[in-house]
C-alpha cells in the first residue's frame, strides 16, 4: 500500500484510540459488550489481548482460573461430572486475513484439553476442543514449528518447548477442514457473545 492511499488523520486517530484502550484496558471487562470488546482488543498485540480474552472467556463460562505455577493450563471446569484443566487459545481473523495462529502450545504441561477460539470480525465465534493427546497428534500432523526461540538439549531433545500451529480458516485448507470435522463444538458460543459483565473492574 502506498502512502497516497493512507489517510494521515485516520492513522493518527487509530493510534489515539489504541493508546486509550491500552491505558484503560481493564474497563472493557466491566462495561463492554462483545462487539466493542473484541474490536478494541484487535488494536493490541497478541500477548496483550490474549490475557484479556482468556479472562473474558473464563468469566462468561464460569470457569475457574488455574495457577501458572501448576502448569495445568489456564482454567478448570466440569465436563461429564469430572473436573478438567484446559489451556485457552484465541486467534483473531478478518475477512481479508484468515490466518489462524495458535501460539505457545506447551505439550509438556499437564492439562486435559485445549479450548481454541477463532474470533471473526463480524462477532462469529468458532470453538474447538482438543484433548491433550489430540493436540500432540496435531503437532505432528501439521508439522508445528517451535516458537519463542526454543532450543534443544545436546541430545536433540526439547524440554518445555513451545510450539505454534498455523493454518487458514478457509474450507480449502486441509487443517481447518479436519478441525471442523473432528473438534468443532456446536452450540455454546452465544454464552460468550452475549455475556456482558455486570460491574466495572
Amino acid at each position: 500500500m502506498t502512502t497516497d492511499l493512507l489517510d494521515i488523520d485516520i492513522l493518527k486517530k487509530t493510534l489515539e484510540v489504541r493508546n486509550l484502550v491500552k491505558k484503560d484496558i481493564k474497563k472493557y471487562h466491566g462495561i463492554a459488550d462483545w462487539e466493542t470488546f473484541q474490536l478494541a482488543m484487535r488494536l493490541l498485540n497478541p500477548q496483550s489481548y490474549g490475557a484479556q480474552f482468556e479472562r473474558r472467556i473464563r468469566d462468561a463460562y464460569g470457569w475457574d482460573k488455574n495457577l501458572a505455577k501448576d502448569r495445568t493450563g489456564d482454567a478448570s471446569y466440569n465436563l461429564n461430572d469430572s473436573k478438567v484443566d484446559s489451556e485457552i487459545k484465541v486467534t483473531l481473523i478478518t475477512e481479508d486475513d484468515k490466518n489462524v495462529n495458535i501460539l505457545q502450545i506447551r505439550d509438556s504441561h499437564n492439562m486435559h484439553y485445549y479450548d481454541i477460539f477463532i474470533i471473526h470480525i463480524d462477532n462469529k465465534v468458532e470453538r474447538f476442543r482438543l484433548s491433550k493427546e489430540q493436540m500432540s497428534d496435531e503437532l505432528s500432523k501439521t508439522g508445528a514449528s517451535l516458537s519463542h526461540g526454543t532450543k534443544g538439549n545436546d541430545d536433540g531433545r526439547y524440554e518445555n518447548a513451545e510450539y505454534r500451529i498455523d493454518f487458514k480458516a478457509t474450507d480449502k485448507d486441509s487443517i481447518y477442514a479436519r478441525w471442523k470435522d473432528k473438534y468443532l463444538l456446536i452450540g455454546g458460543e452465544d454464552t460468550l457473545v452475549n455475556y456482558v459483565p455486570r460491574s466495572k473492574v
